[in-house]
């Protein structure tokens, strides 16, 4: 287990350095959206790479009809809002603030999920601690943009 929350706080750790070098590519490629599309892409081949080495075994084609078309296109959606939105926002608002108003969405909506079980999750009620965790949360957005 602790090395699932070390891999976490790992990956996090990526997300400013991610906002970071998106937004570079944002002026000389005009724009958020031709700079998350090369961010993609890099990704992308990236991905393919490592399933190519890392032999990774496809599903068949049953279990492929099992996914419903919302998983398909929901998570790259997502991907493309959050990266896009962090390309225009990182130069404008800083990477703490845009990565610290991420996250009081993030929490927010993985209270929601959790609480309602969505998308065959566990339930995890929403808790008054935990209402009052998102609280300082959204504090702690003002703080930083505020200082």
């Amino acid at each position: 287990m602790k090395f699932l929350i070390l891999l976490a706080v790992f990956a996090g750790g990526l997300l400013p350095l991610q906002s970071c070098l998106n937004a570079r590519l944002r002026g000389p490629l005009g724009g958020p959206l031709p700079a998350a599309l090369v961010s993609f892409s890099a990704g992308l081949l990236a991905l393919i790479v490592v399933c190519v080495l890392g032999r990774v075994t496809w599903p068949t084609l049953a279990a492929v009809r099992q996914i419903p078309w919302w998983a398909w296109v929901g998570g790259g959606l997502c991907g493309a809002v959050f990266v896009s939105a962090n390309v225009l926002l990182t130069p404008r608002l800083g990477v703490t603030t845009t990565l610290v108003a991420a996250l009081a969405g993030q929490l927010a909506v993985s209270v929601l999920l959790d609480h309602f079980g969505w998308f065959d999750l566990p339930m995890r009620p929403a808790t008054l601690l935990r209402i009052l965790g998102l609280g300082l949360i959204l504090g702690g957005v003002l703080l930083v943009r505020r200082y």
